[in-house]
């Protein structure tokens, strides 16, 4: 096993991957979690890479304490979503534990299924698993496993939420024939790292606080605690993997996707004409785009009901072109809202050297 602790950058494309050690202590022993609405309890993962290419199995295992009724509002389901091309989500199953001790089942009343998005052979299946007879106190214990053909280059396994967390334990077993590594970003204590005789590697953080939503943040999903397992073999010439991935994402993103364009220019106009300097232009751009558009990674699943994000709400926000397709919807994921700032701050200013920062 090789760490890569060096940073790369390349074009607009900043990659960091941080080292590993071994943590011997445990840390926040006295962590309060008593003014949120809900805690998971535990959040745990086996990413299970058998030695066949063409099988990959990850099993997700979940405990969350509802604190208060908002958080069973807000928290009372869980939603996911997969392209049954790609994956199949399958076995799920658990429990909800009262305050009493008496216990309630998942049954399959609880676990509904939709198709959000159909477009030739492209389809979205939602599952939402909705728990059952929730109070204040209960605890909820389920898991369910995904299923898929092959595997890919990097990993990612997020190890903070939207709810504090007090154990998140990510289990990696390797295909034993290919080299790999793994990444820590972002990550503010480093993991516990086990190793077995099986073959496994189990990474252990606890304690984790919530991943708060702040008006003027960066990408969510580029600040949340991560844990990444990557492969150098899957990639013919992994001796330029990351070189050849930026200049990749580098072209794409600014051949297409933030040029300059009509809707952005009516914007600037309607706006911003007055704004004399360049740099009070991109901060009132920033704050523009900031009061706007709303990430949908830091929304919970009532919210995104309250919102109308439906499969054709979805339907439509994925078949963008570039970012002026983008202008008209108010909520979006992370690098969605990026493009969109980063096309008016091209659009406003021809000379703009804009630089899109990825962590990995």
């Amino acid at each position: 096993m090789r760490f890569m602790t060096q940073g790369l950058i390349v074009n607009c494309l900043v990659v960091a991957l941080i080292p590993i050690v071994f943590a011997s202590d445990s840390f926040g022993e006295n962590f309060d979690y008593s003014s949120y609405d809900a805690v998971i309890l535990e959040d745990k993962c086996f990413i299970d890479h058998k030695s066949s290419f063409n099988d990959c199995e990850i099993t997700f295992n979940k405990k969350i304490k509802f604190l208060t009724p908002k958080g069973i509002e807000d928290y009372g389901f869980w939603q996911m979503d997969y392209m049954p091309s790609e994956l199949v989500i399958e076995d799920i199953k658990g429990k909800v534990t009262l305050p009493d001790g008496s216990t309630v089942p998942l049954t399959d009343d609880n676990i509904l299924k939709k198709k959000i998005i159909k477009r030739g052979r492209y389809k979205l299946i939602e599952v939402k698993v909705v728990f059952p007879a929730l109070e204040v106190g209960a605890v909820v214990d389920f898991s369910y496993k995904k299923d898929f053909d092959g595997y890919s280059t990097v990993t990612c396994w997020p190890n903070q939420n939207e709810l504090p967390t007090l154990i998140s334990e990510v289990t990696f077993r390797p295909n034993k024939r290919l080299r790999w590594g793994v990444s820590v970003p972002g990550n503010f204590e480093n993991p516990e790292l086990k190793e077995t005789r099986k073959g496994t590697y189990t990474l252990t953080r606890r304690n984790i606080p919530a991943l708060l939503r702040e008006p003027f943040s960066l990408s969510y999903d580029g600040l949340r605690e991560k844990i990444s397992f990557y492969y150098y073999d899957l990639n013919r010439d992994y001796k330029n993997y990351w070189r050849n991935g930026t200049k990749e994402v580098h072209d794409l993103v600014f051949s297409d996707y933030i040029k300059p364009c009509r809707k952005a220019r009516k914007i600037i106009k309607t706006h911003f004409s007055n704004v004399a300097k360049d740099q009070d232009l991109i901060l009132k751009l920033y704050e523009y785009v900031q009061n706007n558009y709303i990430s949908m990674l830091m929304m919970t699943g009532q919210e995104k009901e309250t919102a109308g994000i439906d499969g054709r709400y979805l339907e439509k926000l994925f078949s963008y072109d570039d970012s002026s397709d983008l202008f008209e919807f108010r909520y979006m994921l992370d690098h969605q809202i990026t493009y969109v700032l980063a096309t008016l701050i091209n659009t406003a200013l021809e000379d703009a050297k804009v630089e899109l920062v990825h962590y990995i």
